[in-house]
């Protein structure tokens, strides 16, 4: 008798598994190299990205709750445009957290901002002036 994959439903080669009343894993060697290579990539992309969020937080100052509290305070929304986070990264193409913005000087943390928002302030310089121009600027071409 052929033994099917649970999955593509091929008869491929399989690995064993003695914990099948078949003997053979329930998917087959390329199905199964799948499922684990994704698994992985999945866990280590998981590991990786809290590592970078806690270094983060410790370099801001900040404990893990009380960025959840500034999350919950802004409702999870920018603290300037006042949209939630859109831009999707990483590995699995997940949005990503809202942005901690910090006083260059200090390395006080001041509030959470979208990408776009902190990358435009930045461009700025983090300059009231400059930015007060640029939004003077808007006015008079009607935007």
């Amino acid at each position: 008798m052929l033994h099917k994959c649970g999955k593509c439903q091929s008869t491929k080669p399989f690995y064993k598994n003695k914990s099948t009343l078949s003997g053979l894993d329930d998917y087959c060697k390329s199905c199964r190299n799948k499922a684990t290579y994704n698994q992985r990539r999945q866990t280590r992309g998981a590991q990786h990205r809290k590592a970078a969020h806690t270094k983060l937080l410790k370099v801001r100052g900040l404990t893990e709750d009380q960025y959840q509290e500034m999350v919950k305070q802004q409702q999870n929304k920018c603290a300037i445009c006042g949209y939630p986070e859109t831009v999707v990264g990483g590995t699995f193409h997940q949005t990503k957290d809202l942005s901690i913005d910090h006083d260059h000087v200090t390395n006080q943390a001041r509030a959470l901002l979208c990408q776009a928002c902190n990358a435009a302030i930045g461009l700025l310089k983090d300059s009231s002036p400059i930015v007060q121009k640029a939004a003077d600027y808007l006015k008079r071409y009607g935007k």
